[in-house]
């Protein structure tokens, strides 16, 4: 774990009502400072984080857009967060490996990815830790760049799950019309361009869709 530590974003917010400022609705919603120590900041609050449960660290960082009126806020905050500190509670739904035959869930079963709810509880970050502090421009700043170092670890991700739901399909249509595979090849094979494409330009909006990603086969 030292040598390679698994990373996560602790990223979504708990909705809230999005047409109130922070400061409006309940105040430990959001992640926010509460006070600072000698050592650190201490925050309060809570994120919705995929693998949170089984990660080493996570970049946590503001989502909702607005912080409030003043230049300064407590809810503009950026810090890399150790997943064993204190005061962290896991709130984890059910998985789905182990639960059903992988032969019958072949993508639930193998690339399940628990969503979490994590909750800070008076948790203390180290100032070596924290990357901003009630500052609205630098949080401005990550939330507008956010896909520069969110993208690659999601395509990634998406490329291993789309081989999965590939074979699924063909695999489906084995089982279920075994007469009819040769004439689904067209579509299966559609399907795998189209994968293929985007592993060459993973960059290309949606609306490039599948003729651009057979051009790119």
């Amino acid at each position: 774990m030292r040598e390679d530590p698994f990373h996560v974003s602790a990223n979504t917010d708990p909705k809230g009502d999005r047409s109130k400022r922070p400061q409006d609705q309940d105040p430990d919603m959001l992640l926010h400072v509460v006070r600072e120590t000698d050592s650190g900041i201490v925050v309060r609050g809570a994120k919705y984080e995929t693998a949170a449960a089984y990660s080493n660290q996570a970049f946590a960082k503001p989502t909702n857009a607005n912080w409030g009126d003043a230049e300064l806020s407590d809810y503009a905050v950026g810090f890399i967060l150790d997943m064993n500190a204190r005061g962290l509670k896991y709130l984890c739904r059910t998985g789905f490996a182990g639960r059903r035959d992988p032969a019958d869930y072949p993508l639930s079963a193998r690339v399940d990815e628990v969503d979490t709810l994590v909750i800070f509880d008076d948790v203390e970050i180290p100032w070596e830790d924290v990357l901003f502090y009630r500052h609205t421009r630098a949080a401005t700043f990550i939330r507008a760049t956010l896909h520069r170092y969110s993208a690659l670890p999601f395509t990634q991700r998406n490329l291993r799950l789309a081989d999965l739901m590939i074979g699924a399909a063909l695999w489906n249509v084995k089982q279920t019309r075994p007469g009819e595979a040769a004439g689904r090849a067209g579509e299966l094979a559609q399907l795998a361009c189209y994968r293929r494409g985007h592993q060459r330009a993973p960059h290309r909006r949606d609306r490039d869709g599948p003729d651009a990603a057979r051009a790119a086969c």
